[in-house]
Parts: C-alpha cells; structure tokens; sequence
C-alpha cells in the first residue's frame, strides 16, 4: 500500500522561470530525504535557535511525512465499481493464515451480487414458468499467506493467496425452486431443448440435452430463427450481424450459408464452429418429403458453446457422480479448472426433471491472487477475484544489530523520539559480559522487579530504561541519574534525573521519599548514596512499571536483558546468567534456550487487534555470539499449528519473515554483512489485512489510502549526534547551528554570515552539501536565512517546490515563492 503524495502550490511565474536550470538532475525534492516511499533523513535545527527554528523544523517534516508509505493513520479499505461484493469485513477480516472462507462462511447471493446471481424464472418449452435462485459457496484451504514461488514474479517474496493444484475454489449452484419437466423423445429432453436460461448473468440456450448421457449442449448469447427453403434471413448476434442462407436440407441433414461460409452437413444438434469464432446450432430439422411440402431448418448463431457432461450428485466440496468425464468443454475445449453437471430430481408420469446446475472451480495448476494478480472464473469469465492493497495501518521499525564497538544494539522509536538502545557488550574472550555498550557505560535493568541499584559514580551506569502500561497504554523513557551532596552543614545526598534522549534534567536535586514524575511513571527515591569511589541511588517504580520492558511507540514490547543469579538457570524472558562472561563460567543449561553469555534470545510481543498490551503473540529472535557475532532471527509463533512465519529470501541476502496474526509483524533478516547479520522488525501497530472482492470482470477495484505519513522523530538538536549520517536537512544559519557552522566552514554571525554566504538582511538561502557526517553518498541541505524570519520563508519555498538535490545546487530568495538558482 503505497500512496505517494506531494502537495505542491501553485508557484508564481519567477520561481518556475528561476528555478527551470535546476530542474533537470534527477534528485529532486523530497528525494534523498525520502525515496520510494521511505525516509532517511535527520532535520536538524540549533539548541540556542528561536522558537520558530524549531517550527520550521517541524514544517519540514510534515511535508517529508506525506510521501511515507502507510506509516501512520488507520489506512483505508479499496472500493470497487459495478457489481461486487467486498469479502472483507469491517467486524471480521481476513488477516495472515486466515481463508475466505473463515471469514465468509455464508453463502453469496443475490443481496451481495445482484445482478450477477439474480434470482430467474426459467420457462420450459410448454411454456411453464420454473423460478431458480443462484448461490456462490467458498471451499476450505483459501489461504492468505506469505510465499514465494519461481511461478510468481521470480519467487519475489509476496503476501497474497497461493492456490496449489487441485485447489478447490468456490462452487456455484443455480437452484430450481420448483423443479422443470419435459417428455423424452428420440432420447432428448425436448421440452429443455429451445428454450433460454440466464445463469452468471449471461444468457445461455439450451440446444441438446441428452436424456441417456445427461449431457447437455448451451449456447451462449444466442440468436435463433426458422429458415425455409429457397429463403434468405438475417441474424444479430451482440453487435453482429449474419446472413444466412439454405446451402441444402434433406431429411436428417442441412447445409447453411452464413456470409458465404457453407457448412458442414448438421442434423439436428450438430453445431460448427463458424470462421469468426461464433457457433452455429441446429435445433430442428422439418421436411415434408413430397411435392409441394415445406422444408425448413431452426437454428441459433452463438458467440460461444458450452458443453456439460453428465449428471448427478453435487457436494460443497465438488462433485461426485456425474458421469466419467465431468470437465466442462468451452467451444470444444476441455476447461479442465471447471467441472459441472445438471442434477436430475426423481421422474414424475414420464417427466424427468431437473433440480440443480453446479459447476465447480477447482485449479488445474499453481494460481495467485495478490495486489497485483486478479484471479478469474477459467473458461466462463464471470466471477472475479481482485485483491486491493494489503492495508498496513502502520509501519514502525526496530532494527537489531551488531555494531563495530562489540556492541548489541536496538534502534526504534520510545515516546520522546528515536533511540539507540546498547544492551549487550562482547568480551574479550568472545561472549557477553556486560549489559549496556561497555564496562564503563553498562545499562542497568534491574533484576526484574520493581526495584533498582543505579550506580551514578563515573565509568560504571550510562542509563536505564523506565517504562509503565495498563494494557491499553503505555510508555517508555531512557533516562541516567547522578548524585550529588549540597555545600549545607547536613549536606544531604540528593539525586538528579536526566532524560538522554531530550536533555532535560527532568527531575532535579531529589532526596530520599522523593518521587521523580515523567507522564505516567513515578519513580520514588528510597536511597541515595554518595562517597568518594561509590555514589549510587536506589529507586523504586510505581505499579504498572518496569526497568527492563522497553515499548515502542506503536506499543510494541521488548523484553530486555537482565542479570540472574549466576548460579541460577535464566527461565524468564530477558533473564541472561553471563557470569563473569568467560565460557568457564557460562551458564549454558537454562531451561531457556538462549539465555547465557554465548547467545540472547531477544523477546517481543505484539498488541491484540484490540490494541491490549501483552495480549498479542510473542516472537524471538537469537543474538549470537561468534567469531562472526551476528543476529540470528528465529521468528516463532506460539499460538498454535501453521502459524510460523516463512523465511524467504527477497533479494540476495534479505529474508522475510511475518508473525500469522492479526498484526503480522515483518521481519527482516539482512545478510548482506556476511560477518555480522541483522535483524529488522516492522511492527504495524494495529490490524493487518488482505481486501479482497469477488466481483463481475469489468469492476474496478481501487485501493484506498495509506493516510498520512508518519517517520518518526527525525527532528533533532545540532547537539544530537546519533543521526548525523542520514540525509540532513540543517536548518538556520551557522551563528545558531553548529552543523550549518561546519557546512559553512565557521559560526559566522550577521556581516561575517553575508560575507561566507551572499546572503544579507531580508534574503535566505537553500544549498546543497556532501554530509561531512556520512561515509557514503548522503547530503546535507542547509536551509537558512539571515535572519530567524528569513529562515521561516527558506522553509516554505522547500516545501512549495522540487528543488535539485544534487551537490552544490543552490538557492537564493527574499521571499516564500521566489527562490531563484545561483
């Protein structure tokens, strides 16, 4: 489901005139800083900037969010025109493992395809009125499912519905309410034979109908007519027109003309195939064999010949009894996906009666029903199968992987903005020795209860992680603290807590019983200790709270590692015994696999479909230590049998992995590092779900909106480095902003900016710079004005317009709309 879109104003004649040079490179705006739907960008405006810097910011990324794909608002079901009926329900929804069936259990009718399954009344020859309702019945096995075949696309790695073969589809049934009659003569059911019937709303003549065989003969579309000897006559068929002539006629037999095409010689049901694809059928062959009798052929010019064979007994899983071949022939041509027979009710008096027609739709090869892939009724072309965009609500990512410093790293989004979490460190002798990025920058999690011992003295803790949920909220903050005695005679211990991630000092100068307030959680003081090789405080968190779950923004929960005794088994989630971390001392028989200083497993659990945290599906994967230490992710799904997610290579090293549930988190495992593999998982926050319609050939399906994006906190302060190798989009000059300083070459203010740039009072600039941060071919965009107000109009000339990204393109303005290229 991606839906691109940029909102572009109308510009005045001097920017489109001034800006037509730099029109021609291929990287325009929003690109680099988001391409085919996702973003890599960092905007970046300066710690001591005004307000408006920060707005300015925010703008930016607004308009950078619209061309995200489906990363944020609830996204939209697809609609269709014509006749259809949307298989997806807004109370029940085909999620991943899911069949159209569990979803569908009744049957389709004429309330939910009017036109196409049109309850009919049918008369027979003698001109007796038969009313017959017409149903579509799904078959078990269905499935939406993630696959890959060298059948679709290069065995691209798809989300859709693979039919096997021999895969039942549906089954459809027109039904006599009351059952029609006719007498047998010369073997045929000739009260059948003549007369009309429309079934898949087309209509279809009865031309032979074998009483012995119960092998039946239709044509469709058909025109007939009574031609006699001597005579000419015209047909319309649809918007063809025939003329038809009497070539000769016997007894048994006629040749006919039809637009200089003789026939072959018909006795009464016969049919020929005619040059421009339609058929010919002879109903009835009259001659009075003496001098002076009339001789005279009924006949009927089809567009198509539908032949039935046999009778029987139809089931909602196929068919049975009906005859030795029931494959239907379509102008000749076995349509082997389609079987179908006309079952007989008991004869009355001499009548034989008919009581149903079924066909079935059974695959006779391998089939896909995707986005991109309709699936249509073989042979009849009357019902359709069309799959709108999967509807994804959200898209938030959280990556895991090993970093160049020995270090296991999470990357995700928490409440106050991205973060890059360090959980675990490798030892010299190859295993886990420390929680957090190193001996003196561990991350302490506590030991899984509500309690923890922070040591604050230099080169030991560099944070902890505080998080809180009442099963419909929830929220996590990365938080440090440090002790400090004040200059009073008492000099009390008292604490300072840090957000990392904003900068703030949330909570200052705290004492014991203190309690420290950020949203929902409390942390309460019990303790402080300060000394001259040891300060440490010991906090408390209130109910609902916990120092090692981590949760996302999208409510997303990450169990993370905490100490066991070391002469315990670890048997909780996030438990890891990693002794002093020499493999002497590692503890590898826990009853978790994976819970010991040679590997982790990483845990973490989806929300329901209702959006209840921990009520969702717990998956895992393994970070391994190794000569080559690498994340190896296993994607395991409890909830019972086919619901483990495939693993399916996408491109060279890439491979996909989905959770079989209603959220069907993806994960991406990234072998391109042959050293060091990663893991990523994209959580989508709410339900996931296949559209599908089942509908007339000429409806249209149109997916709906992703809505509007959503990339995360990729504003940032000039002091907050972590995200300096994306793309930038720097924003204010260098008197404010220490990366516009560095692209500039100095932090020049006022007459020393206009001397390094050109750019003086009431003007402002947009250029484009290598990214001095990056190693490869990111870029940097400064966007700044002389002054904050002229900042204010670089913004919105960006966003107004589809600058040329490349390197060394730049921009000068005064106002929002006439920027011109330098």
């Amino acid at each position: 489901m991606i839906n691109f879109k940029k909102v572009t104003a109308v510009l005045s004649s001097a920017l489109m005139i001034g800006m037509t040079a730099g029109m021609a490179a291929a990287a325009n705006y929003p690109a680099p800083f988001v391409s085919g739907g996702t973003a890599n960008v960092a905007i970046v405006y300066g710690t001591n900037a005004q307000a408006s810097d920060a707005v300015a910011a925010a703008a930016i990324k607004e308009d950078l969010a619209t061309g995200v794909s489906g990363t944020s608002g609830t996204g939209e079901t697809a609609s269709a025109s014509g006749d259809n009926v949307q298989l997806t329900k807004s109370s029940n929804r085909i999620n991943l493992n899911d069949g159209i069936d569990d979803i569908w259990t009744a049957s389709i009718t004429k309330s939910n395809l009017p036109t196409l399954l049109a309850d009919g009344v049918y008369a027979n020859d003698e001109n007796t009125e038969y009313s017959y309702t017409q149903k579509v019945v799904f078959s078990d096995g269905v499935d939406f499912a993630h696959f890959a075949d060298s059948d679709y696309e290069d065995k691209k790695s798809s989300l859709g519905f693979k039919l096997s073969n021999s895969q039942f589809v549906l089954n459809y049934t027109l039904d006599w309410t009351t059952n029609p009659e006719s007498d047998v003569t010369g073997g045929d059911l000739v009260d059948i034979e003549t007369t009309s019937i429309t079934m898949l709303g087309r209509e279809y003549y009865f031309l032979d109908f074998d009483n012995v065989t119960s092998d039946v003969t239709l044509l469709d579309a058909a025109s007939s007519t009574i031609l006699s000897e001597g005579e000419t006559s015209t047909v319309t068929v649809g918007d063809k027109t025939y003329t038809v002539g009497m070539n000769f006629i016997g007894s048994s037999s006629v040749k006919l003309d039809i637009d200089g095409q003789v026939t072959s010689s018909l006795s009464a049901g016969g049919t020929q195939k005619l040059d421009d694809g339609s058929y010919v059928g002879i109903k009835e062959i009259n001659v009075q064999d003496y001098a002076g009798g009339t001789k005279n052929v009924e006949f009927s010019i089809g567009t198509g010949k539908l032949e039935i064979k046999g009778g029987g007994t139809a089931s909602a899983t196929g068919l049975t009894n009906c005859g030795s071949s029931t494959s239907i022939e379509l102008n000749d041509l076995a349509v082997d996906d389609i079987t179908g027979c006309i079952k007989r009710a008991n004869s009355v008096s001499g009548k034989e009666k008919l009581d149903k027609i079924v066909l079935t739709w059974k695959t006779d090869e391998e089939v896909f029903l995707t986005p991109t892939n309709d699936l249509l009724m073989p042979g009849f072309e009357a019902l359709k199968f069309t799959m709108g965009d999967i509807v994804f609500p959200k898209m938030e990512e959280t990556l895991v992987e090993y970093s160049g410093d020995d270090v296991f790293e999470i990357k995700t989004t928490i409440k106050d903005g991205a973060i890059t979490l360090p959980i675990l460190f490798l030892g010299s002798a190859g295993n886990f020795t420390y929680i957090g990025k190193a001996s003196d920058e561990q991350l302490e999690t506590g030991n899984g209860s509500v309690y923890l011992e922070y040591n604050a003295t230099s080169g030991r803790n560099e944070g902890f992680i505080a998080s809180w949920n009442n099963s419909k909220e929830s929220e996590s903050y990365y938080l440090s603290a440090k002790v400090s005695r004040d200059s009073s005679g008492a000099k009390t211990n008292r604490t300072t807590i840090k957000n990392k991630l904003t900068g703030e000092e949330v909570c200052k100068d705290l004492q014991a019983t203190d309690v420290c307030t950020l949203g929902n959680v409390e942390l309460t003081v019990n303790n402080v200790n300060y000394a001259a090789t040891d300060r440490n405080v010991s906090l408390q968190i209130n109910s609902g709270g916990s120092f090692n779950r981590l949760y996302t923004v999208e409510g997303l929960s990450i169990w993370l590692p905490y100490k066991t005794n070391p002469s315990a088994n670890g048997t909780t989630r996030g438990e890891i015994n990693m002794g002093d971390g020499t493999a002497a001392n590692c503890n590898g028989t826990d009853t978790l696999d994976g819970n010991n200083c040679e590997d982790f497993t990483l845990w973490f659990q989806e929300e329901d479909k209702d959006e209840t945290l921990g009520a969702g599906t717990v998956f895992n994967m393994t970070l391994k230590t190794s000569s080559t230490s690498s994340v190896k992710a296993s994607v395991t799904n409890l909830r019972g049998p086919n619901s483990v997610a495939l693993e399916t290579e996408r491109s060279s090293k890439i491979y996909d992995g989905w959770v079989y549930d209603e959220l069907a988190t993806n994960i991406q495992w990234d072998k391109t590092n042959t050293d060091q593999y990663s893991a990523k998982v994209i959580y989508h926050g709410d339900e996931v779900f296949a559209d599908v319609f089942l509908s007339a050939p000429g409806s249209v399906v149109t997916s709906g909106s992703a809505g509007v994006g959503e990339i995360g906190d990729v504003v940032v302060l000039d002091s907050e480095t972590s995200m300096f190798t994306k793309n930038l989009v720097v924003v204010g000059g260098s008197c404010i902003n220490t990366v516009a300083a560095n692209l500039v070459g100095a932090s020049h203010c006022t007459s020393d900016w206009e001397t390094a740039t050109g750019i003086g009072a009431g003007k402002y600039l947009i250029q484009s710079y290598d990214n001095p941060y990056a190693t490869g071919t990111e870029i940097a965009l400064l966007v700044a004005g002389y002054n904050a107000a002229d900042t204010t109009n670089a913004q919105a000339a960006l966003v107004a317009s589809t600058f040329d990204m490349t390197v060394g393109k730049k921009y000068t303005g005064t106002t929002a709309t006439n920027a011109v290229a330098t």
